[in-house]
């Protein structure tokens, strides 16, 4: 399709996009190496298979934070995340690991990287659906975790656990 940097093609992805995070996520698609190096941890909260790393950054997806800009603090990352859900048309609501949910929703765990600079280095999503706990990391497949693991060596701090209604 080409790059996002064009209006309609960015349009034709959003659109490609918004149609996989509303469909049940097929784990199958991970046996692509297009898919497994063309997503990441966001992409597999949210539930997309489709190969554009470019959409996958926090911010990128509402079309309000380009991929090579830093973050500044965790609420403008809260904020941007809100707003790619929004952009998603999917319902996000602050959870808990006791939270139950029903067959259209799923769980998320955001978790970002913060050194002695303060500055937000990296993040890290987790994905909590039927099949249980999971992450992926850019260029493998999705991991089961056997439950919630946290991330708690330093420098990752979980930010919050959210329910996610398609």
């Amino acid at each position: 399709m080409g790059t996002l940097n064009n209006s309609a093609t960015r349009e034709q992805y959003l659109s490609l996009l918004k149609k996989a995070v509303h469909s049940p996520i097929d784990y199958t698609m991970y046996n692509s190496t297009s898919v497994i190096n063309n997503t990441n941890c966001y992409s597999h909260a949210i539930g997309s298979t489709l190969s554009c790393i470019e959409l996958y950054r926090i911010g990128a997806i509402s079309g309000l934070k380009d991929i090579n800009q830093d973050y500044f603090s965790i609420n403008e990352l809260l904020n941007l995340f809100l707003e790619d859900m929004n952009t998603l048309d999917l319902k996000i609501e602050d959870s808990n690991l006791e939270d139950s949910m029903n067959s259209n929703q799923y769980q998320i765990a955001l978790f970002v990287k913060i050194y002695a600079d303060n500055k937000i280095h990296d993040f890290h999503f987790y994905r909590n659906d039927s099949l249980g706990w999971s992450e992926k990391w850019r260029w493998y497949k999705p991991t089961m975790l056997g439950g919630f693991k946290e991330l708690d060596y330093f420098p990752w701090h979980l930010i919050g656990i959210f329910k996610i209604t398609k």
